[in-house]
């Protein structure tokens, strides 16, 4: 079969010099949260850790991917969906479907007052059905730490609305690193070595929420550092000199990843940052109540499962 693609190894690439210079015109615009905000996740973390991993438990979903020892995930059980188990289309998947739709209408025709509930698994979203979660996400329940802290309410501006996009640091998910460590072999950089080639499945999933694992950059520079290993790795150095000393950033502990540094790779120390951190800790508690009641929530539409369809994951 001929190469269509074979001239492309013709391309010359950019220097360490150039994408080093690329990354310099960068950090000044990525933002970061104040670092009381994620001790203030850790700590109603620790508050409430025993009683939520005692829930998870009970619905057959593993706590430890979510709540290790000064964890700063905000939404313990919900992670990111997979290319495995995404609905055919998410956004109706978090809809009622049509019949229990008819349903609640009869209900409140019967009894204006009666507060309808779905109460057979074919009325729940199929993302309430999926392995080792609560529930899967599209990416909402990571802005709303934002949304409440930044913006001061849930229904606050997105983000992505203005051009900012919310940047995972470390891969929340196994088909994420794998991608990461093809790109980092190409280049021969080899940042993620020490770390195992596949991971337990889901065993990150608390990353996806986390609250030291993100920051947001400008729209226009996100794509650039999605593969990006020596940007990913700089970020990774700069939030946990921020939250280090906050909270766990990794069920494994950061320090292992970071204390493979060498002469070779850039340091947080080098480039300019945007120190102005953002976030009203005021405005914590407020979100802090919010997800405690929403993981409450999730528990419960997470019991109407039944038992049948959990013995078949």
């Amino acid at each position: 079969m001929t190469d269509h693609y074979k001239h492309w190894n013709d391309w010359q690439l950019p220097s360490d010099e150039q994408l080093k210079a690329f990354v310099h015109l960068v950090t000044p615009h990525i933002k970061w949260l104040e670092p009381a905000i994620v001790a203030g996740i850790a700590d109603f973390n620790e508050l409430h850790q025993i009683e939520w991993t005692d829930l998870l438990k009970e619905v057959g979903v593993p706590a430890a991917p979510y709540l290790w020892e000064r964890s700063p995930c905000t939404f313990p059980g919900v992670r990111r969906h997979s290319k495995g188990d995404k609905p055919a289309s998410f956004l109706e998947a978090k809809t009622l479907p049509a019949e229990s739709k008819r349903l609640k209408k009869e209900a409140k025709a019967l009894n204006p007052k009666a507060d309808w509930q779905p109460t057979s698994f074919q009325h729940l979203p199929a993302i309430f059905n999926q392995d080792d979660c609560l529930v899967t996400d599209d990416n909402d329940y990571p802005y709303q730490l934002w949304r409440y802290v930044v913006k001061g309410s849930k229904s606050g501006a997105d983000p992505r609305k203005v051009g900012f996009h919310l940047a995972h640091l470390f891969p929340h998910n196994d088909y994420t690193l794998k991608q990461l460590r093809k790109a980092a072999n190409q280049s021969h950089d080899h940042w993620l070595e020490g770390w195992p080639e596949t991971l337990a499945k889901y065993s990150f999933s608390g990353l996806y929420t986390s609250a030291a694992n993100m920051c947001c950059i400008p729209a226009e520079l996100m794509r650039p550092t999605d593969l990006n290993g020596p940007l990913r790795r700089l970020m990774l150095q700069k939030a946990h000199d921020l939250y280090g000393k906050e909270c766990n950033m990794f069920p494994q502990g950061l320090r292992e990843l970071l204390s493979q540094e060498n002469t070779t790779q850039w340091h947080h120390t080098e480039f300019e940052w945007d120190e102005t951190h953002n976030g009203d800790v005021s405005r914590l508690a407020a979100f802090n109540q919010y997800r405690a009641t929403e993981f409450a929530n999730l528990v419960s539409k997470k019991r109407l499962v039944p038992e049948d369809k959990k013995s078949e994951k």
